[in-house]
This record gives C-alpha cells, sequence and structure tokens, in this order.
C-alpha cells in the first residue's frame, strides 16, 4: 500500500464515521428547536463553559472598541459628524 493509499482510505473511513454520526444524531433530534436547543437536556455547566472560552476572545474585539467608542462619544455628547470635521 502506497502513502497516498492509506491517506485515501483515512479519509474515507473518516468520512464514513462522520456520517454515521450525522445519521445516528439525525434520529434523535424531533425538530428545529430540539437541534438547536440540543433537546434541552444540557445542563448550565455547557452554557457556563462556552461563556468563559468565547468572551474573553471578544472583550478586546474591533466591534467591541468600535462599540465602547460610540458609547463615549454619545455619554460626552458629540456625534459621529462632530469627531469627523
Amino acid at each position: 500500500m502506497t502513502r497516498a493509499e492509506a491517506i485515501l482510505y483515512t479519509l474515507v473511513a473518516y468520512k464514513l464515521v462522520l456520517v454515521a454520526i450525522g445519521l445516528w444524531a439525525a434520529r434523535r433530534n424531533l425538530d428545529t428547536a430540539d437541534f438547536f436547543l440540543g433537546g434541552r437536556r444540557l445542563g448550565g455547566w455547557v452554557a457556563a463553559i462556552s461563556a468563559s472560552r468565547v468572551l474573553p476572545a471578544r472583550w478586546n474585539s474591533p466591534s467591541r472598541v468600535q462599540t465602547l467608542a460610540w458609547l463615549s462619544r454619545a455619554r460626552s455628547g458629540s456625534s459621529a459628524s462632530n469627531s469627523a470635521s
């Protein structure tokens, strides 16, 4: 077996496993809400882990910096048109 064949077989096996997982998960979902909410079977710890991983990355994002700049201009009473000229 060549290296290329080994890679091909590995990728095909991986794809088959993914399809099997997808079919198994599709049978467990009853409707769209069940899909998006996980059947409401997930505990609060899932949200806590998700928030702890996502929020620190967003604290210094450009959108947050722009929002804070807009809020500081709004509090000081100046508008975007005044600051641009």
